[in-house]
């Protein structure tokens, strides 16, 4: 995982980004983040604590079971949503995310900026928008497809 806090790399990816509005939206810092293929994104022990979208590459979400089988529960590329979940605390054991192939997210830390977040309307909206899309997969017995339903436009 390498960082990147160069303000035109930041600004440039902004202005490609489906989600423009809901990013200058934010007064947190950004920064880019770029993953190895094969690197994890997150994982157990993994306190990264970062909300992420996906700028391009591709990455794989799975389950792995006490057994040690994996079980896929999705594959995300382009305008896919990362780190929504911690900003509820809630964490399972037992989800990984990696990157498939090189892949670039921009991103901001959550940790200790929940309230300024909670308190951004165009960005709870936007949060609550994927997950009611997330529960109706999920409630449909498809929970599989949950990927192709949480790259959100605009």
């Amino acid at each position: 995982m390498r960082k990147i806090y160069d303000k035109s790399r930041i600004l440039n990816a902004m202005s490609e980004s489906c989600h423009k509005d809901l990013l200058e939206s934010l007064t947190l810092d950004l920064f880019l983040i770029e993953y190895e293929a094969g690197e994890l994104i997150a994982a157990p022990w993994l306190d990264n604590f970062f909300f992420q979208l996906v700028l391009s590459g591709e990455l794989s979400i799975y389950f792995i079971r006490d057994d040690g089988s994996t079980y896929s529960l999705a594959d995300g590329r382009k305008n896919y949503v990362l780190g929504e979940m911690d900003l509820f605390h809630i964490k399972n054991s037992n989800i990984y995310a990696e990157a498939t192939e090189r892949l670039t997210t921009i991103a901001f830390i959550t940790k200790d900026h929940e309230e300024e977040l909670y308190q951004n309307s165009r960005f709870m909206y936007f949060v609550g928008k994927m997950m009611r899309t997330d529960i109706r997969t999920q409630g449909s017995g498809n929970s599989g497809t949950t990927n192709a339903l949480r790259v959100l436009g605009p």
